[in-house]
Order: C-alpha cells, then sequence, then structure tokens
C-alpha cells in the first residue's frame, strides 16, 4: 500500500508542477524510467532520493508516502473513489502518455509554467549547472599564468588541456549518479604525462593504462549496484537514458 500512496502522491505533485517524467526526471537527476516505476508502484525510491523529492515539491516526507488525501488545488491525483478503478493503472497509462508525448515532440512548452510556483525548494531553484562552467578558459588562464611564472612552466602544464575531458566525465558522473562515465583512459594518460615530465618515470609509469579494463570492470559492478536501489533496470546505457 505504501508504494500505492507514493505512486499517487508522486504523480499528482508532478501533475500540480505542471512537470512530464522527463523534466521531473533531470531535476533530481535520474532517469525518466525509475519516475515511471515509481509512480506505478513497481519501484520504492532510496532515503537519498526521498529526501530530494521531498525538498523539490516543498512536502514532508511523511505526506509524500503516507499522504492518501488530495494534496491541496487537485482532485486527488489519480484515483476516483465512485468508480474504484486503479491508481496504478492510470499511472501506466499516465506513464505511457508521457512516452508518447516526448518521441512525438508534443510536450516541449509543458513544465514551464510550474518551474518557479511557489513551494519548489532554495535547493531546486539554486542549483548549478556545471557543465556550463568555462573550464576550457580556466584551463588556458591557468596555462598561460603557470607558464610565464614557473621555470619551464610551458613545457609542463599544457598537460592541463588533458584535464579538460576529464572534468566533464566527472560532472557527467554525477549527473547520472554513475561511476562509468569518468574518463578513465583520459585521466591515465593525464598522470603518464605529468610524473614522466617531473619525475622520468615513464618506464615503468605505463603500467597505469593496465588498470583500465580493471576499473571499468569495477564501475559497472558498482553501477548495477546503483542502478538496483534506484528502481532502475539492472543495466541502463546512456542512450536508453536520455530517450
Amino acid at each position: 500500500m505504501k508504494n500505492v500512496n507514493l505512486g499517487n502522491n508522486l504523480y499528482t505533485l508532478r501533475k500540480k508542477r505542471g512537470l512530464s517524467q522527463e523534466e521531473f526526471a533531470e531535476k533530481i537527476h535520474i532517469s525518466r524510467q525509475a519516475v515511471s516505476k515509481w509512480e506505478r508502484g513497481e519501484a520504492f525510491p532510496d532515503t537519498e532520493n526521498l529526501i530530494e523529492i521531498a525538498e523539490f515539491y516543498g512536502v514532508t516526507l511523511d505526506e509524500l508516502v503516507n499522504r492518501v488525501e488530495p494534496f491541496d488545488g487537485l482532485d486527488g491525483g489519480h484515483s476516483d473513489p465512485a468508480d474504484g478503478k486503479s491508481s496504478s493503472a492510470d499511472a501506466t497509462s499516465e506513464g505511457d502518455k508521457d512516452a508518447a508525448d516526448k518521441s512525438s515532440g508534443d510536450e516541449g512548452d509543458e513544465g514551464d509554467a510550474g518551474k518557479d510556483e511557489k513551494g519548489i525548494s532554495m535547493k531546486a531553484e539554486l542549483h548549478f549547472n556545471w557543465s556550463e562552467l568555462p573550464y576550457p578558459i580556466i584551463i588556458t588562464a591557468a596555462f598561460l599564468l603557470l607558464g610565464f611564472l614557473v621555470p619551464d612552466g610551458f613545457a609542463i602544464f599544457w598537460t592541463l588541456f588533458i584535464t579538460i575531458p576529464i572534468y566533464y566525465s566527472v560532472v557527467e558522473c554525477i549527473r547520472k549518479r554513475r561511476v562509468s562515465p569518468f574518463a578513465y583512459p583520459v585521466f591515465c594518460a593525464f598522470l603518464y604525462c605529468l610524473f614522466g615530465m617531473l619525475f622520468g618515470i615513464w618506464h615503468p609509469g605505463w603500467l597505469i593504462f593496465v588498470s583500465i579494463p580493471i576499473f571499468y570492470t569495477v564501475a559497472g559492478v558498482i553501477d548495477r549496484h546503483i542502478a538496483r536501489k534506484r528502481g532502475e533496470s539492472v543495466y541502463v546505457n546512456d542512450d536508453d537514458e536520455d530517450d
């Protein structure tokens, strides 16, 4: 019953904000598939996600999980006491509708009206998109500064440019809450060049590249564990999550 109540509440609150499943998923950095499963009562968010959702909608955890009455200004979600229809069935239908709307491109302006409504938490309002940070410009400025200030700086600190794809891969890891998007081979190349030029350990420094398959093996195990905890399929590739 708790899953059904939570599914009803998630559906109702999302509709009150005028958000599609895809838009809400982007707000709290999860996949649309997970939102659909939560609203149908097929999966349950972990504690971290529950706290973030409650803060986003401006409700308490108890209201989010246990409330059975309609939230203010709404008709009570997607169940109708008069005809006894299943709320989870309506949620399934709505999930299918959201997916169809997205694929046809008709839901573009659906969430705009509710984005600034009262009740959205300050955390959501002030969330900073780290992918918009002008990191390449910062690295260029640092390279020039260190190049002029440090002897042989230009010959050493060009390696800073290798950190650009590393930075954006870290942002992607945080956004998707996964380990495998991390640009580990590029990170290995950065360490190899840096320590080779600073300390001359080109050999056996190359052995760091042997750790690449080990990293992705471990990352795959971690990502599958995270996916299970978040109610997603055992493994969701990047293309599936963005579709």
